[in-house]
Order: structure tokens, then sequence, then C-alpha cells
């Protein structure tokens, strides 16, 4: 308790044991006009002490005072001895209650002030802890994404290395005894058959190291956004597959619906899209049927959705689940590297897009790649 308290409970409770052993001595003293007092005095401190009271403290001083005169006149004129002490002690007991009213408002609104500002320096340092907390916790993320990345590239780097070296390697020393054989032989017949041979190994080394360039390429470049002409990309596709053995045999169709301009990496797309075509013409079945190959593009402001269905070979169930590996091949139909799925995957994940995919064997495939719409990246 405080001392603007502790002085009026002292002075009240001294004034009536002080007045009784008066009141002993002779009757009708002032012992009356001071119990008054105090009594009202400890109420008045005991209200006052209640922090909802205290903005009725100057009314409540005033009438304590009221009521303390209207008792004595009472008194007074019933017979009671009314001392000049008395008048003197009630202004003394009124001034005493201004002067404590006004200690123990001001103390009350200091008080007030400090909680108020302690609070809110509590309320800042949470959120600032809350808002360190939530960025320590976003970069420990980034921290742990980057380093699972950085093994993830690691290994991929070091499984590369090896494949490369050794896919590069066994051609090459084919490619050497083949051309011994085509020297020592005088047959024009068998020397068109290693040549052929020849040809197949050097096509297998050039769809290697090309795809080794572009899994090279989308690892390092950033992406490169621009608005994407479809027919542009669908044509350019076809002229580079047109060599292909069964590319007359394929039916190709391209069905395009642009609600909007598309924007996003173009050589990106294309080493896609060709992987995908080059594949369905690739793994046709023009033996039994008509091979068909159908490129559907969507376009609307938010994003693309592109399907490349085909009515070909298909993936057996069992090299559905791995036919996005490095260097995983599902079938010996062609000299593929192995890694065009791959390539596929990893530029569709650096597009910030997904791919998934329905195949079934003998009845051919379909692809399915979402894409989003990088306009908005390209006007910030």
């Amino acid at each position: 308790m405080s001392f603007t308290f502790i002085l009026p409970v002292v002075i009240f409770v001294e004034l009536p044991v002080r007045d009784f052993m008066e009141y002993i001595v002779q009757p009708h003293t002032r012992f009356i006009e001071t119990e008054i007092l105090a009594v009202a005095g400890l109420v008045f401190i005991s209200l006052s002490a209640y922090k909802h009271w205290q903005i009725f403290w100057f009314s409540l001083m005033s009438l304590v005072v009221i009521i303390a005169h209207f008792l004595i006149i009472i008194f007074k004129y019933h017979g009671g001895y009314f001392s000049p002490m008395a008048i003197s002690d009630i202004i003394i007991y009124s001034v005493l209650f201004l002067i404590m009213s006004f200690m123990s408002y001001y103390r009350y609104q200091i008080s007030e002030k400090l909680i108020l500002g302690l609070e809110s320096e509590t309320i800042k340092v949470k959120n600032l802890n809350n808002s360190l907390q939530g960025q320590v916790k976003q970069r420990t993320q980034e921290i742990n994404e980057q380093n699972q990345q950085l093994k993830k590239t690691n290994f991929e780097l070091d499984y590369l290395v090896y494949r490369v070296s050794h896919d590069i390697r066994g051609p090459l020393v084919s490619a050497l005894g083949l051309i011994g054989l085509i020297r020592s032989e005088s047959e024009p017949i068998q020397q068109g058959l290693y040549l052929d041979i020849l040809c197949e190994l050097v096509t297998k080394l050039d769809n290697l190291i090309k795809d080794t360039i572009e899994l090279s390429q989308n690892a390092r470049l950033e992406v490169e956004i621009e608005k994407i002409d479809w027919q542009n990309i669908w044509e350019e596709i076809l002229a580079n597959n047109q060599f292909q053995p069964n590319f007359l045999k394929v039916k190709k169709e391209l069905i395009l619906g642009e609600k909007a301009a598309f924007f996003s990496d173009r050589q990106r797309l294309s080493v896609i899209l060709n992987n995908l075509i080059s594949n369905a013409i690739k793994y046709a079945e023009v033996e039994n049927r008509q091979a068909i190959l159908h490129l559907s593009i969507e376009v609307d402001a938010q994003q693309v959705l592109i399907k490349v269905e085909d009515n070909g070979h298909g993936i057996a169930p069992e090299h559905q689940e791995k036919v996005f590996d490095m260097f995983y091949r599902a079938t010996d139909r062609s000299p593929g590297s192995g890694l065009g799925l791959y390539i596929v995957k990893e530029i569709t994940q650096k597009l910030g897009g997904k791919i998934s995919f329905d195949s079934k064997l003998h009845k051919g495939s379909s692809f399915d790649l979402l894409l989003p719409n990088l306009k908005r990246e390209l006007n910030s």
C-alpha cells in the first residue's frame, strides 16, 4: 500500500482513540464529529483504492465533507458541543483529503501510462520475436532445400560424368573397329553394312552430346521469358524430325487454343516438345495401323495445358515409375541416350510446372504438361 493511503488511515484511526479518552472525561465532546469524519474518511479511502472509482474521487471527497458538515450541524442543534477545534479539524481533514486525492490520482495516471507503455513494448517485442522466428524458420528451410538440391546435383553430376564417359568411349571404340573393318573389306555390300552401323553409332554419340548440352544449359542458364509463337515451334520441331524413318508415316495434328498470350522460355519449351514429339514419332507402330500424333495446347492468362498423345508402342507398366530417371531406357528399339524424359522433367520443374503421363503398352501414351504463364514475372 502506498504512502498516500497509509497516512489518512493512520490519522483517522488515531483520532477516534484520542477522542474516546476525552469522551470518558468530558461527555458530549467532539467525539461524535471526529468519529463521523473518521468513518467517512475510511470509506472514502477504501473506495478510492478501487480503480473503477478513481474517476469519482473529487465528487466523493466533496460529498464526504458535505455529509460530515450536515451531521455535525444536526448534532449541534440537538444540544451537542460543537467546539471551534472541530471546525479546524474539518478544514484540515478536507484539505488532507484533497491533497491525498490529487496525489493518488496522478500516481494512478502515471502507473497507467507506465503499464500501457510496458504492454505496448511487450507486444512489440513479442511481434519482433515471432517475426525473427519466422525468418529463421524460413531461412533454415531454404538452406535445407538448397542442401538437398546441392546433394542431388552432385550425385547427378557424378553419375552423368560416369555415364557420359562410358557411353562416349564405347561407341568410339566400336567406330574405330568398324573403320578398320571397312578399310580391310573389299566387298561393297559388306562395306555398306559397316557404314550403316557406323552411322548408327555416330547418331547415338550425337544424341548423347546434344542431350548433355541441353541438360547443362538448363542447370546453368537463367529463364529467358518471351512471348511464345506455338505455330513456329511446331513447324521447327517437325523440321528437326523429318529425317526419322517413321516421320512420313505418322499423321501429325496441332490443336491450338489461345485465349491469351503466353510467356515463357522458348528454348526450354522447344526442348520439352521436341523430346516428347520425337519419342512419339520414333516409337510409332506403323505396321498394323495408322500412326497418329496429336499436340493439343490450351492457353489462358494463368497457364498452358499441353497434351502430347500418340497411339504408338507405349510404356510397359514395370517401366513407368522410372521413365523420368537419368539414363533410364524402357526399350532398346532406338539408340537413345536415356536422358530425354529426364531433361523434360528437369526443365518442367525449372519453369515451375508439372508433368504427368498415362501409357498402355501397344496402345499409346499421353503426356500432360502444365506450365505457368510467366507474363507477370516479365512485367516485374
